[in-house]
């Protein structure tokens, strides 16, 4: 129970913003690129953590379940059994939200390819700076 709350409580101060949505909305480009880079290598680290620590736990239950371990406790081990397919669960989420988010920082981090052609001026939400 104490491993479950502290399991959520990681994952809350993890997946929680800590940039106010003024200040997402005040970057350029590159900080925000910066931004969902460094998010998403969190992401990932946050995704390894919590999948290595599922198998662990299914490692465990399957040891006992064939044998390999002598315990009177039955409950112990369903209950390292819940924890562990939630944790692998959980890593497969944060791969995922990892993904979405290297995604967002290719996509701001790319420089944008010079156009044989008159010169464009960038619109209002572009924050590209002026090409010399």
């Amino acid at each position: 129970m104490v491993l479950l709350l502290m399991m959520t409580g990681f994952l809350n101060s993890a997946f929680s913003q800590r940039l106010a949505d003024t200040a997402l909305f005040s970057m350029n480009r590159d900080q925000l690129g910066v931004y969902f880079q460094t998010k998403a290598r969190k992401q990932n680290t946050l995704g390894w953590i919590m999948l290595d620590a599922g198998l662990v736990g299914l490692v465990i239950t399957s040891a006992y379940s064939i044998g390999a371990l002598n315990s009177d406790n039955e409950d112990l081990f369903r209950g390292v059994l819940a924890v562990s397919s939630a944790s692998i669960a959980g890593g497969v989420a944060a791969f995922i939200s990892s993904a979405n988010n290297k995604g967002k920082a290719e996509m701001l981090l790319r420089k944008p390819a010079r156009a044989e052609g008159p010169e464009v001026e960038p619109g209002p939400g572009d924050h590209l700076p002026a090409q010399a």
